[in-house]
């Protein structure tokens, strides 16, 4: 067999396998240490772009759950503040029911108008002061709330609440007086108008509600799947990495060896000449 001093094609390929596997060494720690297998497009330039757009629609998915879950907010601020309009709407039936008996006097009727028209105030007073993060849902002001609850531009990632004016002038009660009996039986009559109304606001609400949290239930499975697929993409596989951690350091000492004798052999030409 005959021997080469050092540069010769035997030690050239080994530190070129040394090299190699030091690089793959390298890689693999780095995986292991940032728990991602897609650290630069180095990596995989095409797994790395779609999970960048996974990515992007990961936060635009949380940021329409998040915009969902503030409607369903609003509904229940709105709707709350309507139960308590609907509270009131129920005492001033039984006030007008009261003040349309013909056996009470006319102070009699004038002390329940009183309260009457104080609850008046206060629908009026509710009506213009609930808000829900400064904006107007009951109050003439009041309009429609466009949600958007979808990742995309399209009219089916929008979800529209009805919002409607609560006031008294709106129920139909701004004009609504029991100090006489003629008066107190229509009001009677206006009362159970506004509380259709009322209700008939808060069954819609009550639907709106039903809808975004549909609507919630989808998001969540959505980022769900896309996150499990965003995590097949660039999350490394642990126990796969140490085990071609351990294999990588294998063929390094491996290399190192082929690489030591074959500056053995250069010593032994060396050696020869002397």
């Amino acid at each position: 067999m005959g021997f080469q001093i050092s540069g010769s094609s035997q030690t050239l390929t080994a530190q070129r396998a040394l090299e190699q596997t030091t690089a793959r060494i390298n890689t693999t720690m780095e995986r292991i240490a940032t728990r991602r297998k897609l650290n630069s497009a180095a990596d995989n330039a095409a797994n790395l772009a779609i999970a960048s757009k996974m990515a992007a629609d990961l936060r635009a998915l949380s940021a329409a759950e998040h915009n969902a879950n503030a409607g369903i907010s609003l509904i229940q601020t709105a709707e709350g503040a309507m139960g308590n309009i609907g509270g009131i709407l129920a005492r001033q039936q039984e006030l007008a029911v009261q003040a349309a008996n013909g056996g009470l006097s006319d102070s009699d009727r004038a002390a329940l108008d009183q309260e009457f028209q104080a609850l008046n105030a206060e629908i009026d007073r509710i009506s213009a002061t609930t808000t829900y993060n400064g904006q107007p849902l009951l109050s003439a002001d009041a309009s429609n709330a466009n949600l958007q609850v979808g990742s995309g531009s399209s009219a089916d990632d929008m979800i529209t609440v009805s919002l409607q004016e609560m006031s008294t002038s709106s129920l139909g009660l701004s004009g609504a007086d029991i100090s006489t009996q003629a008066g107190a039986q229509n009001a009677m009559e206006q009362i159970t108008a506004a509380a259709e109304a009322n209700y008939a606001q808060r069954t819609a609400l009550g639907a709106s509600q039903n809808r975004i949290s549909g609507a919630i239930s989808n998001l969540q499975e959505s980022r769900i799947n896309h996150s499990a697929s965003h995590s097949r993409l660039v999350d490394a596989d642990m126990a796969q990495e140490a085990s071609n951690l351990i294999h990588q350091q294998i063929l390094q000492k491996a290399s190192v060896a082929m690489l030591a004798q074959t500056n053995q052999n250069s010593q032994i030409v060396l050696a020869l000449l002397n």
